[in-house]
């Protein structure tokens, strides 16, 4: 059970002014003084903020499911300030670390959401200046809460985290600093250390891609309005920063020389050129164009002209102009669902 009560008491407050402090109605107050309802990151902050105590204090004799929220907010509200001052540094950073469905289930049963509005929460963090303060605050809420239940240990290390001047001397910002730290905790000899709490465990390092189904061939970028979904695929992977690759959704049987089937998962690095004999998703632009982007084998004739090639014996070769050709990425990896 939580200490609301006897905190209450002790400050001689009354439930109406909580609730209004809070910004919550007297019968939600009331409900989680019962412990009918759970303390959610928003509660406890503005708890802290009331009574000047630790999440400790406040969250008294919670269940061990719960333990995790004691690391959201363990060093009252300094840590809260940390987290305000790189909010978009840490939000771009969690989401590069941490897998996506984990977080939107962290997020699903701590602030009682709907899956599809926690996912749309996960995407909004590309959008995060464009959102007005009130939804820049739930967004980074949301979040942090699900980044620190999902890895206990990264709410210790922001507590602990130095100075920025003292940071200056290492050279590493902000978020650089905070990943070295989780990784020499991750390949410590003694993980068990007492920074990750017993119900704290660390998700290997999936990468949230987009899954393109088609692209227009004479499209000059990847457009957000051409993603259909998201697939989580391990860091491993990749090789380099997330946001320069991409998922196409193979359609067709043009490569199966190649091994590639329709249906299969094609990540695509971003780049507007290619080494010769790369399978790349390619578009043609010009007289005779393609409607949408597919994978061919990209072969230089010579300064005017770029030659694709199909891996199938149905499909023929096609001399293109390079002006009439949009390269769009090349191929790093073809995996399949059965």
């Amino acid at each position: 059970m939580n200490n609301l009560l006897a905190l209450r008491k002790k400050h001689n407050k009354k439930a109406i002014d909580l609730a209004k402090a809070m910004g919550i109605s007297r019968n939600h107050y009331y409900e989680l003084e019962r412990g009918s309802r759970r303390l959610n990151a928003d509660h406890i902050k503005s708890l802290i903020q009331i009574y000047n105590v630790t999440a400790d204090e406040i969250l008294g004799g919670y269940p061990e499911e719960d333990l995790d929220l004691r690391y959201v907010f363990s060093s009252q509200p300094e840590i809260l300030n940390i987290l305000q001052t790189h909010d978009i540094e840490l939000l771009k950073y969690i989401k590069n670390r941490y897998n996506h469905n984990s977080l939107v289930k962290a997020i699903v049963l701590q602030f009682k959401i709907t899956e599809k509005d926690a996912w749309n929460i996960i995407h909004s963090i590309d959008k995060f200046g464009d959102l007005s303060i009130d939804e820049q605050s739930r967004v980074a809420n949301c979040i942090q809460t699900a980044a620190f239940i999902v890895d206990a240990s990264l709410a210790k290390i922001i507590k602990d985290i130095p100075p920025e001047k003292s940071r200056d001397s290492t050279g590493l910002s902000f978020t650089q600093y905070i990943d070295q730290q989780l990784n020499e905790l991750l390949h410590s000899e003694n993980p068990a250390s007492p920074y990750v709490p017993i119900n704290a465990t660390y998700i290997e390092g999936f990468i949230n891609i987009p899954v393109i189904g088609r692209i227009p061939a004479g499209s000059p970028l990847i457009a957000a309005e051409y993603i259909e979904a998201y697939e989580d695929i391990p860091r491993s992977w990749l090789n380099g920063d997330p946001e320069n690759y991409f998922i196409l959704k193979v359609e067709g049987d043009s490569m199966e020389g190649a091994k590639i089937f329709d249906g299969d998962f094609a990540l695509i690095k971003k780049s507007p050129t290619c080494d010769n004999g790369q399978i790349c998703a390619v578009g043609i632009t010009g007289e005779t164009p393609d409607l949408y982007a597919t994978l061919k084998r990209v072969y230089e004739l010579d300064e005017e002209y770029l030659e694709l090639v199909p891996e199938n014996s149905k499909y023929p070769r096609r001399k293109v102009k390079r002006s009439e050709v949009n390269i769009f990425g090349v191929l790093r990896m073809v995996h399949r669902k059965y």
